[in-house]
């Protein structure tokens, strides 16, 4: 069981189902909707430029934008995130062991998921792909300031803070993996520009840190997780097409 343990003490109002939904709509809203709006326009076409923007422009926008909500609206601190006490050597261990488990399902699963549904080869990351590997300056901007503040703080703080509202307004056991299932979905959805298959597969990504979430309940493992598990495909890519 999750112990739901709260450092500070939201008001009456704070705590209301509105106040969360609210929250939902602002703070999670523009980041899986814009993805998806961007994809069904046709704009596929993504540049460096266009994902390092979005990832470290937007992605810091929305961070402010969710612990302002979090603190004023609902009432909670970002200790409150973390669900269980731990130390940060122990964060540290697991986040490594989680892009782990991550990587090796998504090596285990990746020509099933591929053979079945295949990825759009026209996905848009083809143009992004050739800047990273053929310019050092743009790998070196994707394995920092992108990767960390998108992958690792930007999209796991969304999935936090959806599960975390999301449960603020129903707790019990059903409800939890209702919404762990929904937010798997929902962050799958918003790779839909990488085709059925990426949209399964980075679904099972999500599904697995969010049942993280719910069990372990701490925060630094996820971002960390998420970091290793798309830096080491990114240095992968890089690593693989400077040999060849």
């Amino acid at each position: 069981m999750v112990d739901n343990r709260k450092n500070s003490d939201p008001k009456e109002w704070q705590r209301s189902p509105w106040v969360q939904i609210l929250a939902i709509l602002i703070g999670v809203g523009p980041s899986y909707l814009l993805p998806i709006f961007g994809y069904l326009r046709g704009d596929q076409s993504l540049s460096f430029l266009d994902i390092f923007l979005y990832t470290t422009v937007l992605g810091t926008i929305m961070i402010i934008v969710m612990l302002l909500l979090l603190r004023y609206i609902c009432g909670e601190r970002i200790g409150d995130l973390n669900l269980k006490p731990g130390r940060w050597w122990g964060d540290i261990l697991m986040g490594i062991g989680l892009s782990v488990v991550t990587l090796g399902v998504f090596m285990f699963l990746q020509n099933p998921i591929n053979a079945i549904f295949p990825r759009e080869v026209d996905s848009g990351l083809v143009e992004f792909f050739d800047e990273l590997v053929s310019d050092p300056v743009v790998f070196g901007l994707v394995m920092g300031p992108a990767l960390i503040i998108g992958a690792g703080i930007f999209e796991e703080l969304t999935r936090i803070f959806l599960l975390t509202r999301l449960w603020n307004i129903n707790s019990s056991l059903v409800f939890r993996w209702l919404t762990i299932v929904l937010s798997a979905i929902v962050f799958g959805l918003g790779h839909l520009y990488q085709g059925p298959a990426g949209i399964i597969s980075t679904g099972i990504y999500g599904l697995i840190l969010a049942v993280y979430y719910n069990l372990r309940g701490r925060v630094i493992p996820m971002m960390l997780a998420h970091y290793l598990h798309d830096a080491i495909q990114v240095a992968a890519v890089f690593t693989m097409a400077n040999l060849t």
